[in-house]
Parts: structure tokens; C-alpha cells; sequence
């Protein structure tokens, strides 16, 4: 700190200087609402892509809070019932998929007429990820149909944010 109470010669806090669970490093991203048909619907009861990813290579020992949101739509035809999944999942570089969280949306009515949903949907989760500090991990969002004709998971939009939170150790009472 110079005579004037300002801090020369330092352009960043070291992370060793940090506190446990401080914030070391973030990646966030808006997608766009989607159109009406392709990759972007889903139109199968296996998981397909949404569109909705993001990567980031953290530090070792560090943990990933994962935060992501949207609104989606589904519908299905001539039924009082509209039911589709949205799932969470991480991939390492050179990895395969690990589910870390997966969510249903339903809705159902009385009679038989075309059942629609909008819904809002959002996930968080602390994701202890155990790489060497130098691989990449690409967070996605994926959905498939229950009982709907299609669903879309980012229908007006999503955003996601990557936290990656300095490593601490959990005191045992």
C-alpha cells in the first residue's frame, strides 16, 4: 500500500491467500430461447442433448457448484397427462457421461384434450469432481420424454454458471 492507501504491484489474490470456499473461478453462459423442431426438441424416451453446456477445468481439490435454470414446454397430443425429465451431467475430457441430478416435470388434467405444460425448472448442485487440476469438465443439460410427444428444456431460454469453490476441509464433531 503506497502513501495514498492504494495497493500497487499486486493484480490478483493469490488463491493460497484466499478462504475456504472462496470463489477461484466462474463461467456462466445465457442460451437462447429454441425454435420448433431438430436437435433442440426432444422426441425420444432416451436422453438427447439440449444444448445447454458448458465447460470449465478446475483446480485440483476444488469443488464445481452448478447452477442452472430454464423454462420448458411439453405437450402431448389427445391425453390429460404431460410428463418429461430434464437430467444433469458432467463429462471429464476423454470421460463419459456421469449423471449428477435429474428432475421430472408433470402436470395432468381432467379430460382428454392436448395437455401443455410451461414450467419453470432450476438445479444446484456441488459437484466434487476429483480431477488433477489440467481437465476440462464439460457440464450439459439433456431431456427425454415420459408421457408427452415432445418437450423442449430450454423453450424460452436457460442460463448456467460454474462456481469453482477454493477446497476445505469438513470439521468431524
Amino acid at each position: 500500500i503506497n502513501g495514498n492507501g492504494t495497493v500497487t504491484g499486486l493484480t490478483a489474490l493469490p488463491t493460497s491467500a484466499m478462504p475456504s470456499k472462496s470463489v477461484i473461478q466462474e463461467v456462466s453462459a445465457i442460451f437462447a430461447p429454441y425454435g420448433d423442431a431438430g436437435s433442440e426438441r426432444g422426441s425420444s424416451s432416451s436422453y438427447t442433448d439440449t444444448g445447454i453446456t458448458l465447460s470449465i477445468t478446475p483446480s485440483s481439490g476444488s469443488k464445481i457448484l452448478v447452477l442452472v435454470e430454464g423454462c420448458s414446454f411439453g405437450y402431448q397430443s389427445s391425453a390429460n397427462t404431460v410428463s418429461y425429465f430434464i437430467n444433469l451431467v458432467s463429462t471429464p475430457s476423454g470421460g463419459s457421461d456421469t449423471q449428477l441430478r435429474e428432475t421430472q416435470i408433470r402436470f395432468s388434467s381432467q379430460g382428454n384434450d392436448t395437455a401443455r405444460l410451461f414450467d419453470s425448472w432450476s438445479m444446484l448442485y456441488p459437484h466434487t469432481h476429483g480431477l488433477n487440476g489440467s481437465t476440462a469438465i464439460t457440464y450439459k443439460c439433456q431431456h427425454k420424454l415420459n408421457s408427452a410427444t415432445y418437450c423442449w428444456a430450454r423453450y424460452k431460454g436457460s442460463q448456467m454458471t460454474l462456481l469453482e469453490l477454493k477446497p476445505w476441509q469438513q470439521r468431524l464433531n
